[in-house]
């Protein structure tokens, strides 16, 4: 099996997508490996109306940051201070600890009634997306891009995708203005590839938060580990790389290279990630566009 990195690239200044309730997950701090987990992975949030227990649940994490903490922030900001206390007091600032974002998801789950496959993930906005009702995509998939972390797609495109059986993502149909149902849908990754293996390095996990990384001052590829890889389609390695299995590249590639002008499929095996002890200036990733054919493993 292939698998393949699954990105975002470019802008449609026409695609405005909006939430009516600005409410999230608070942020998840280890004590620790000491990662911030701030936003959630992409493809992760919960479209579903906000139920009011969890507006009240959540409540004790929607303070706004003291005056004199935000101003002191940006006197160590402004100095390039990035080792003042301070600076790490403001990103931690409305975050929980590991132990309590597990209890509040726990919570969350059971106050929205979602399925255990379902990502409730620190940072993951909540509530359903809209569009003014003139929109009509002139792709077939957008994102996730780096405004919203969500991915959309044309209903064309979702209705392949269920129709070939790709597993790994549920489909929220995104309601225009005046309620009616739009032409696009919003994907929930639900797929789970847990922690990848490497051709170098070790790959260090954190047995508190599991959050990991890869040392020993090297270049490495990512491997899926098809024995932690509950066999998705979509699907994460934990938590920040979306990747997707080649039937979905399949699909992509009969419906036509012409309706995804905002994404970008690239072989895992052919990128290369530095470890995070090896300090690398890394240049623009060069993109294999597939339906191209640039590039041994990309070709049918």
């Amino acid at each position: 099996m292939r698998f393949y990195i699954w990105e975002h690239h470019g802008y449609d200044p026409s695609f405005k997508p909006y939430r009516r309730q600005k409410l999230q997950l608070p942020k998840m701090y280890c004590n620790s490996c000491g990662r911030l987990f701030a936003s959630a992975p992409d493809a992760s949030n919960i479209p579903e109306p906000i139920p009011k227990a969890v507006v009240a649940l959540l409540a004790p994490y929607q303070k706004d940051v003291p005056e004199d903490l935000h101003r002191r922030y940006w006197e160590a900001f402004g100095r390039s201070d990035w080792n003042n206390p301070v600076v790490h007091e403001y990103e931690r600032f409305n975050s929980a600890s590991v132990e309590e974002f597990r209890t509040l998801s726990h919570q969350v789950r059971r106050l929205y009634g979602l399925a255990s496959h379902r990502p409730v993930m620190p940072g993951a906005y909540l509530g359903p997306h809209f569009v003014r009702k003139s929109f009509s995509p002139r792709w077939g998939a957008y994102g996730p891009d780096a405004a919203t972390g969500s991915l959309y797609f044309s209903s064309e495109v979702a209705d392949a995708l269920t129709n070939q059986g790709i597993s790994g993502i549920e489909l929220f149909p995104v309601q225009t203005s005046t309620g009616k149902q739009s032409s696009v849908y919003l994907a929930v990754v639900t797929g789970d590839g847990g922690v990848p293996t490497t051709d170098g390095g070790q790959v260090v996990v954190c047995e508190r938060c599991g959050g990991w990384e890869v040392q020993g001052r090297v270049q490495v590829h990512y491997q899926v580990d098809e024995q932690q890889w509950d066999g998705s389609d979509f699907f994460r390695l934990r938590y920040p790389f979306l990747l997707v299995s080649e039937r979905v590249v399949a699909v992509l590639r009969q419906l036509g290279e012409s309706l995804f002008p905002y994404t970008r499929v690239e072989p895992l095996a052919e990128r290369q990630w530095a470890s995070a002890d090896l300090p690398v200036d890394w240049g623009p990733y060069n993109f294999l566009e597939i339906f191209r054919g640039a590039g041994g493993h990309g070709q049918a």
